[in-house]
């Protein structure tokens, strides 16, 4: 079965894209995860999440040491509430949740940046029993190699039918691989801010925008434009001549596994296909959801739905940023769920 894995940035999401068609929705847990606090989820919301179908809970962040007191206080709530699974970075992490929850499926994240057999291995010694495949290996030769792997070493595989392709900046040598990140580094205190939340023991989480693997968030100065990108970069007197040829040549792109390419995917059976989107809108991600839920069923069944062309159009355009990002996007938001 390849099992549709959707984002859930908020209850009214959750309850959306279940609603949509999909099989599992992965939720962040608020501190935790790569979004910012309004699209991950207190405590209490992970439980009424699990209301409307399985649940499992993305922590794939740097977790400080002083930080470990508040995650396995609310691992031990997550627990008893049902939550299927959690998606994690860190191996030490990982070693923790699977000596201290055997039951539970740990899922390695993208940000482990998993390409070789050697890094599937790594992951699944230290507890993983499902791990997705690297941003970087996008081709079906490689995903089908990938997926050969995960069989090899008994896990299961994992890859992203929509996101965004960072072009260096999502992995744990993000601040060495990612130019932006170096280039603002000095400034970031100005350009960007902090978010800062208390959880229900006490602690204070922190979140800086422009750090990503510190419980932050990327600002993602790639997907501007580039009367964005010269705007932001006057303000704060940068030379960007160097970034703009970097993101000519490494762009960050949307995209969208639709066609024969996803006939591919569900030939060689990808365990769980996932979609990105917790920051969305709520209607356009559960368009997504929707649109993908009836043009798989449509090609594992032989057997055309209504719309379905409609639908794997809708799907073929969120190869542009504006149309999977934009809240005004009337195309993007016209409801589909209930067609």
């Amino acid at each position: 079965m390849n099992e549709l894995f959707c984002p859930g940035g908020s209850i009214e999401m959750v309850e959306a894209v279940f609603g949509a068609g999909a099989d599992h929705v992965y939720v962040g847990a608020k501190g935790f995860s790569r979004r910012k606090f309004a699209f991950e989820l207190d405590d209490m919301e992970i439980a009424k999440a699990l209301d409307f179908g399985p649940i499992s809970v993305a922590i794939n962040t740097s977790i400080g040491a002083s930080h470990y007191h508040s995650l396995t206080a609310r691992l031990e709530r997550w627990v008893a509430y049902g939550v299927s699974g959690v998606i994690v970075q860190k191996t030490d992490i990982m070693k923790y949740i699977m000596e201290k929850y055997p039951r539970l499926n740990i899922i390695a994240s993208v940000a482990c940046d998993i390409q070789t057999k050697e890094d599937i291995i790594k992951y699944a010694e230290c507890g993983a029993k499902q791990v997705v495949a690297s941003s970087d290996l996008h081709t079906y030769e490689q995903v089908k190699q990938f997926k050969e792997w995960c069989d090899e070493v008994g896990v299961k595989s994992e890859v992203f039918l929509h996101a965004n392709l960072c072009p260096r900046g999502i992995f744990d040598t993000y601040e060495t691989k990612c130019p932006y990140i170096r280039a603002f580094k000095p400034e970031l205190e100005d350009i960007s801010f902090r978010e800062k939340y208390i959880d229900d023991d006490g602690n204070i989480l922190t979140k800086n925008m422009g750090f990503p693997d510190q419980s932050g968030f990327c600002f993602r100065w790639c997907a501007k434009t580039p009367d964005e990108r010269k705007e932001i970069a006057d303000k704060h007197d940068i030379n960007i001549d160097e970034l703009e040829v970097f993101a000519k040549e490494n762009p960050n792109r949307y995209f969208a596994i639709s066609g024969r390419e996803l006939e591919k995917y569900l030939s060689i059976g990808i365990d769980t296909l996932k979609i990105s989107g917790r920051e969305y809108d709520t209607m356009i991600s559960a368009n997504i959801v929707k649109c993908y839920r009836t043009v798989i069923d449509s090609m594992i069944n032989g057997k055309e739905s209504p719309n379905v062309r409609r639908y794997e159009k809708y799907i073929e355009n969120l190869n542009t940023v504006p149309f999977s990002l934009s809240k005004d996007n009337k195309r993007a938001s016209v409801n589909l769920v209930d067609h």
